[in-house]
């Protein structure tokens, strides 16, 4: 198909053929001007687009003439194809009107169909792209999408999320979304309403939902585990690497949990050799203690440090609610802490909320269900555990019930409106309906007991449990297991799940170390 600008030079021999030198010639540069003159009657303002033939239609818009050529507009604008293909009183005449837009738009857009050349004046551009959005010029809108940079992105948004214009809608939806935490620390996103917010975070999640796991602790005592996170494939029941930790990330004992489909690593146990001296008599090699926070940008496969947290702490409790990452309690070295801070990606900061109540231990599973977050707290002197429940609405904590069954270094995962608590090698599942504030119980397949410090997390209706020997889905509906699951491909001890969505690209690609983004 010819251009609108081959059209107009009438230009008929085939393009692919055509040399520089026959294009120039028939384009003659002192031919492509534009010219400007007034009438002297009705004291219009005229405007000739010369290219090699005569003008052959006149378009009026306000007052000022256009005298161009029916076979560019047709070539170029949906709208004036339509209006001359339809019969319609314009396509007999010479003459069209074009109301509600200004002249010096008009001029603008023709400035294009005639050149291809087109350069960004915010002063109007609203105005050019709600005219070509109006008269369906794409390769305009497809040009003004090309030149869409992580600086203009979010007043392109703003500007053509107004007329839906999805060719530069997509684009700089997608540049928002791929960074969308860099936006909103940036306070960009604050020009964007509420639900265009709200737009461009839900297309972070526009990808295939997934399990991830990483080793936390070692396989082989006393090494720590490859630092590589595997993500399962429900599909073709295989486990594949889609990224690693960075050098300079903890060793052991981090949190990782997901917000906004970022994967965070916080906290935990350095390398042991970096172990303060001073701590060697009490017999611990695990490394020094981290206050360090790092993210995986899942859409754009890299690595950034984050604001640290302020209590160092590892084998802690870290899951998401609502725009906020929550640390709660953990273990410095050998000792308990009752801390919890609160992650806010819009300012980059931890902030201190209320600290889980005096005499209670609180282990790593943590998970959020119908809005407030659970944990399982062992009470100091009682060798008793109860299912706590922290509401950040009123930043309060409140004893819930004991357990049916005392577990620790156990596993946690939330469905719906319920907490499943399992493993610690203790038979079965206690579930507990925090609507109904009910427990029930669910039998585990050949009566198996899962050990310590399990990997787990839901996904779809299903809660998959991690392991070095098979991996276990119970689907909470049907309240079936499927065992014999392709294990878990690095170790079973201290492994950290969470679910996810990642882009359908070729996994088994490496992190590298933490940068900015």
């Amino acid at each position: 198909m010819l251009s609108a600008l081959e059209w107009a030079a009438g230009w008929t021999k085939d393009v692919s053929l055509a040399t520089k030198c026959e294009l120039d010639s028939i384009m003659d540069p002192d031919l492509q001007e534009k010219k400007h003159k007034k009438t002297s009657g009705g004291g219009y303002d005229v405007c000739f687009f010369f290219v090699n033939e005569e003008s052959d239609i006149t378009v009026c818009v306000e007052e000022t003439s256009f005298l161009v050529h029916r076979r560019v507009l047709e070539e170029s604008s949906d709208y004036f194809r339509a209006m001359f293909e339809c019969d319609m009183i314009e396509s007999r005449q010479n003459e069209v009107q074009l109301h509600d837009f200004r002249a010096e738009i008009f001029e603008s857009v023709l400035d294009f169909l005639y050149t291809s050349e087109f350069c960004l004046d915010y002063s109007n551009l609203e105005e050019v792209l709600e005219m070509a959005n109006f008269l369906q010029v794409l390769s305009l809108l497809d040009h003004i999408a090309g030149l869409v940079d992580e600086k203009n992105c979010v007043t392109l948004f703003i500007m053509a999320d107004k007329y839906s214009i999805s060719q530069v809608t997509d684009v700089t939806g997608k540049i928002l979304s791929d960074n969308y935490h860099r936006y909103l620390q940036s306070k960009e996103l604050s020009r964007l309403t509420k639900e265009q917010r709200e737009r461009v975070r839900q297309r972070r999640y526009h990808h295939k939902p997934v399990v991830a796991a990483v080793n936390a602790h070692y396989v082989h005592y006393p090494e720590p585990g490859l630092r590589q996170f595997h993500s399962y494939d429900d599909n073709n029941d295989a486990w594949s690497r889609f990224t690693r930790l960075p050098n300079t990330a903890s060793r052991r004992g981090f949190g990782v949990a997901v917000l906004d489909n970022y994967l965070f690593v916080v906290g935990g146990h350095a390398k042991p050799r970096d172990y303060p001296r001073q701590f060697y008599s009490t017999g611990s090699k695990t490394g020094a203690l981290q206050n360090q926070s790092m993210c995986y940008n899942t859409l754009t496969d890299t690595w950034s440090n984050t604001a640290p947290i302020q209590h160092a702490r590892a084998y802690f409790g870290l899951v998401p609610r609502g725009d906020c990452l929550y640390a709660i309690a953990g273990f410095q070295y050998d000792d308990p802490i009752h801390s919890v801070e609160r992650y806010d990606p819009r300012d980059n900061s931890w902030v201190f909320v209320r600290d889980v109540p005096e005499g209670r231990t609180c282990y790593e599973p943590a998970v959020t269900c119908m809005g407030d977050i659970y944990v399982n707290c062992e009470i100091k002197d009682s060798d008793t555990f109860w299912l706590h429940r922290y509401s950040p609405a009123s930043n309060t904590w409140t004893a819930i019930s004991e357990l049916p069954t005392n577990r620790w270094r156990h596993c946690m995962a939330a469905v719906q409106d319920t907490v499943y608590i399992l493993g610690a090698y203790q038979p079965g599942v206690d579930c507990f309906n925090v609507t109904y504030q009910q427990w029930f119980r669910v039998r585990i397949p050949r009566d198996l007991k899962i050990p310590y410090d399990r990997g787990c997390a839901s996904l779809g209706g299903k809660i998959y449990v991690l392991d070095c020997e098979e991996t276990l889905c119970h689907n909470v509906k049907t309240r079936k297991w499927t065992d014999q699951l392709c294990q878990f491909p690095l170790g079973g001890f201290g492994i950290k799940a969470v679910t996810m969505y990642l882009p359908e690209r070729k996994m088994g690609g490496d992190g590298g170390d933490a940068e900015s983004e």
